[in-house]
């Protein structure tokens, strides 16, 4: 007879650590979290995701990672770039427009990193990445404004140059 008291009390401690795994990215509904395999393909998806894409998990899960950047930077190889880049440097930088599941774009920013199992081989890819468009619309707005304040002013210093030109 064998005693598996401690292998009970071991799949119990892993299943709570599991748990706690999925309340934590659960939680973190601000931040698109995800995780694609190899071949770019969505496996696991959290409720920020959710949220910041629109597509809920049992949608989405399988399904290429390409479908949340905008055709454009598909057609030029934008996400194999990006992929690339996580796998030989160890991350890249993501911030630049998506597409949403109604296809409407967001301004998002975001990290891509190799996902590694428990003998530290690459098996996919981890993302994070948070909805920045208020700010990128903010930022944009006052860019502009601050573009027609030095146009303005350019012609105010031209006209106060040469009051006469008017007449």
């Amino acid at each position: 007879m064998f005693d598996i008291t401690a292998r009970r009390q071991a799949e119990k401690e892993l299943f709570r650590i599991k748990e706690r795994q999925k309340a934590i990215l659960e939680s973190a509904r601000d931040y698109a979290i995800l995780t694609l395999d190899l071949n770019s393909r969505v496996q696991d998806w959290n409720a920020g995701a959710e949220a910041v894409f629109g597509y809920a998990e049992r949608e989405i899960v399988g399904e290429s990672g390409d479908l949340f950047f905008v055709p454009e930077d598909r057609a030029a190889g934008v996400p194999e770039r990006e992929r690339v880049t996580a796998l030989q440097q160890g991350w890249a930088e993501n911030e630049r427009w998506h597409v949403r599941k109604d296809g409407s774009r967001f301004y998002g920013s975001g990290i891509t990193s190799p996902l590694l199992n428990e003998g530290g081989k690459v098996i996919g890819l981890v993302k994070v990445m948070r909805d920045l468009t208020s700010q990128k619309q903010a930022e944009d707005a006052l860019k502009e404004a601050d573009r027609r304040k030095n146009e303005f002013l350019a012609m105010l210093a031209h006209e106060l140059r040469n009051p006469m030109a008017t007449l």
